[in-house]
C-alpha cells in the first residue's frame, strides 16, 4: 500500500525497530523503552498492520488462513492492537519517561551556575566513567549523606557535573549545575539519598553510548569476569549478589547494569537498597547499614548496604559478561535448581523481565543486543537458599 494511505499509528509502526528470530519477531518498544516478543500469530498482524491492512481486512485474512470464525479473528485483531496501544508501542514521542537517551552528553549550554558557600564541604566521586563533585552545606550534612557515596569518592580527575545539597532548617534541598528539575523541597535526609541515587543512576544511564541499559545486578571474579542477574523486582537479585560477596565475588552493580556496544559490563556499584524481608540476613555483615528503616514510595522499608567487595580500580574497568542467570527466589524450593537456557528462552525472559530500560533502539543495535544474547550463556536458577551447590556452580561459570 502507498505511505499516504496509513494511518497515525501504522506510520509510527513503521519506525519501530524490529528483528525476525525463527517464527517470531522483537522489536524495541521506544513508547515505553521495553522489548517486546511477538509470537508467529502476532507477528504477522503487526506486519499486516504496518503495510497498511484495516482490522477487518487482517481478519479476512485470518479467517481465510486459519479457518477460524470472522468475528473471533476481528475480536483477535483488535485485542492484539488494543494490547499495542496499552505497551505504548505506537508512541514514538522522544525522551517519553523524562530521561536522556542513550549518549546524548549534556550540552555546555544547558549548564548552570552553582553557586557554593565558604562554608561547604565538598567531596569529588566517580562512577561509570563519570566524575561529579557533591557540595554540602554544611559538616552535618555531609556526615550524613556523604558514607552513601563514600565508596565511589575520587580525585583523579576534575568533575563534568556537581551538586549542591543544601539544610535550610525547615527543608533541604538538591542543585545541580546541569538540570533544574531536582526536587527542590525535601523533608529528610532520607528523601535527600534516595534522591541523590536517583540522579547518580540516570547520569549512568545516560552517560554512554551504551548497547543496552538493564535493570539487573551483577558480580566479578578476580580476572575481569562478570556475571549479570536478570529478573523483575522482588526475585532476589539484591540479597542474592549480597551473599555472594560473602564469598569473596566482586559487587559491580545493584539495579542497573550498562552494557557496552561490545557486549562488555560498565560497572554501577551504588550502595544496595535491601528490603525488609532480608534484614536479618545480613545483620553479621560489616559495614553495617547507613540507614534506619524508611518507608520508600512503593511501601517497601528498605537499609542502605554500602559494597563488601571491589574498590575503585575494579570499577573503572569493564568487564566481559560470561553468563546471564535469571534467579527466582522459591521460599518451597528444597534445592537450588540450574536450567540451561536457549538463546531464545534467554531473549523470552529478558523480555518478560522488562529488564531492559528506555532508550533509542535502531535497527543495528536491537540486532546487536539479540547477537549478544545470542552469544552469552544463560540459566535460569531457582533458590530457596545459598548452599555450597549453589555457590560451586556460580564459580564454575567464570
Amino acid at each position: 500500500m502507498d505511505n499516504q494511505d496509513l494511518n497515525q499509528e501504522q506510520v509510527a509502526a513503521n519506525q519501530v525497530a524490529c528483528v525476525n528470530i525463527a517464527d517470531q519477531l522483537l522489536l524495541s518498544n521506544y513508547g515505553s523503552g521495553r522489548l517486546l516478543l511477538l509470537n508467529q500469530t502476532a507477528s504477522l498482524i503487526w506486519d499486516l498492520y504496518r503495510q497498511g491492512y484495516s482490522e477487518p481486512d487482517i481478519a479476512a485474512r485470518f479467517k481465510a488462513s486459519y479457518d477460524v470464525n470472522l468475528e473471533q479473528a476481528l475480536n483477535d485483531v483488535n485485542l492484539f492492537l488494543e494490547h499495542c496501544r496499552l505497551q505504548k508501542l505506537f508512541d514514538i514521542a522522544r525522551d517519553n519517561a523524562g530521561i536522556m537517551a542513550w549518549g546524548e552528553k549534556i550540552r555546555s549550554d544547558q549548564f548552570f551556575e552553582l553557586k557554593q558557600e565558604q562554608q561547604d564541604v565538598v567531596h569529588s566521586y566517580q562512577i561509570a566513567g563519570t566524575n561529579f563533585n557533591v557540595s554540602y552545606s554544611d559538616s552535618n550534612l555531609a556526615a550524613q549523606v556523604h558514607p552513601v557515596l563514600a565508596h565511589l569518592q575520587s580525585q583523579t580527575q576534575p568533575p563534568q557535573l556537581a551538586f549542591r545539597i543544601q539544610n535550610t532548617g525547615q527543608y533541604y534541598s538538591i542543585q545541580s549545575d546541569h538540570s533544574a528539575s531536582l526536587p527542590t523541597q525535601l523533608s529528610d535526609i532520607d528523601e535527600v539519598i534516595e534522591s541523590i541515587q536517583a540522579e547518580v543512576t540516570n547520569l549512568c544511564y545516560r552517560g554512554g553510548d551504551w548497547l543496552t541499559v538493564l535493570h539487573a545486578a551483577a558480580v566479578g571474579d578476580g580476572r575481569n569476569n562478570a556475571i549479570v542477574f536478570v529478573a523483575p523486582r522482588g526475585r532476589g537479585k539484591s540479597t542474592l549478589v549480597r551473599f555472594l560477596q560473602n564469598y569473596g565475588f566482586i559487587f559491580l552493580s545493584d539495579d542497573i547494569v550498562p552494557i557496552e556496544r561490545n557486549g562488555e559490563l560498565c560497572p554501577v556499584p551504588l550502595c544496595q537498597r535491601i528490603k525488609q524481608g532480608s534484614w536479618d540476613l545480613f545483620k553479621d555483615n560489616k559495614p553495617e547499614s547507613l540507614l534506619s528503616s524508611r518507608v520508600r514510595h512503593a511501601g517497601h522499608k528498605v537499609k542502605y548496604f554500602p559494597p563488601l567487595t571491589g574498590n575503585q580500580k575494579q570499577w573503572q574497568q569493564h568487564w566481559t559478561v560470561s553468563v546471564i542467570i535469571y534467579p527466582h527466589y522459591q521460599a518451597q524450593a528444597t534445592v537450588a535448581e540450574f536450567k540451561s537456557l536457549s538463546p531464545l528462552e534467554s531473549l523470552e525472559k529478558l523480555c518478560a523481565s522488562e529488564s531492559v530500560f528506555g532508550g533509542f533502539m535502531d535497527q543495528q543495535r536491537l540486532q546487536s543486543l539479540v547477537d549478544w544474547v545470542h552469544a552469552v550463556p544463560a540459566f535460569e536458577f531457582n533458590y530457596s537458599r545459598i548452599d555450597d551447590t549453589a555457590i560451586g556452580f556460580i564459580k564454575h561459570c567464570f
